[in-house]
């Protein structure tokens, strides 16, 4: 069971008692621009402030090597492909072998690349290396994988994206990915999936699918020999609607997120996306949002804890 730290949460004291109390998995924020902000210069002061932060017996993921967001200025149009690919490597070799060399035996899994299919184009420079070169727009994943095998012979290595929980258009898509990655004997352990979702609402995410569907959608991976993980779970309320019952509503759905995770053989691990509610994305990003995870921003249990715990103490398995 993990949760994610942006840096700056860690000087919370509520904030890191809650996450030492609860939580044995923590998401590293290692985004390209923190770690590369400039051109051959690796910094890794601020996501090891949170790797630095986990016990001995907490495990690490590492969110994420290459995304079409969060990139500096200096991955920008003018560099080639050939130029991009050579970024792509080297900043993958890179990451990886710097938590794998500091704290060995800790990383159980690399976000290796993030959505692959919400940017297209030239939305996302790391398109450009397959289409220079006259192959697929997607090419940069084949590369971004092996090079992260490359750099560790062991690791976990993950695609991660929304909307992708259920069965549909996007989730086929990705499967089609992941099988062709498969065939090709580009290297791949595992598919994350986001789970943001909504109450009592089709903005924004949207609500979550039944379980059962996320479910066989988890176990169709593992026909693969691919496992799934439940990697940035959360389930905002609008403000005005924040009252027992969408609360009841929540611990309902982070419920059937974690049971569809325990149902299906391939599903390693559920990650809640923050600590408290006032450690969340969503309000900033969508003002009027909030509520999302399972502590309030006092750091108390909201009923999706109890949901959860209860979820778990009626589970016949949760150690893989």
């Amino acid at each position: 069971m993990g949760t994610f730290f942006w840096t700056p949460e860690l000087r919370s004291e509520a904030t890191r008692a809650t996450a030492v109390r609860e939580f044995n998995l923590y998401t590293v924020p290692a985004f390209f621009r923190v770690v590369q902000a400039e051109r051959g210069t690796y910094d890794f002061s601020i996501p090891d402030q949170t790797a630095d932060f986990a016990e001995h017996d907490t495990a690490l993921r590492i969110h994420n090597l290459i995304w079409c967001n969060l990139l500096p200025e200096w991955v920008n149009d003018q560099l080639t492909g050939s130029e991009l690919e050579e970024v792509l490597v080297s900043h993958v070799t890179a990451v990886v072998a710097h938590y794998e060399s500091k704290y060995p035996g800790k990383t159980v899994g690399y976000d290796v690349v993030n959505e692959p299919f919400s940017y297209k184009g030239n939305a996302c420079p790391w398109n450009r290396i397959g289409l220079e070169s006259g192959r697929d727009s997607l090419y940069y994943v084949h590369l971004a994988l092996r090079a992260a095998r490359e750099a560790s012979p062991t690791a976990t290595l993950c695609i991660n994206d929304f909307h992708i929980e259920g069965l549909g258009d996007k989730s086929n898509r990705m499967f089609d990915l992941v099988s062709e990655l498969k065939r090709n004997g580009t290297p791949l352990d595992c598919v994350g999936l986001q789970s943001h979702f909504v109450i009592g609402s089709d903005e924004l995410t949207g609500e979550m699918p039944p379980p059962e569907e996320i479910a066989a959608n988890m176990d169709r991976y593992a026909t693969l020999g691919v496992g799934t993980i439940v990697t940035e779970a959360d389930f905002a309320i609008r403000d005005e609607d924040v009252s027992a019952s969408f609360l009841d509503a929540q611990a309902d759905a982070y419920s059937g997120l974690l049971g569809a995770c325990l149902a299906s053989s391939g599903c390693s691990g559920f990650v809640v996306w923050g600590v408290h509610d006032d450690d969340s994305w969503i309000p900033q990003t969508y003002p009027g949002w909030g509520s999302a995870l399972v502590f309030d921003e006092r750091g108390e249990p909201k009923p999706a804890y109890e949901a959860l715990l209860r979820r778990l103490d009626e589970a016949p398995r949760i150690v893989r």
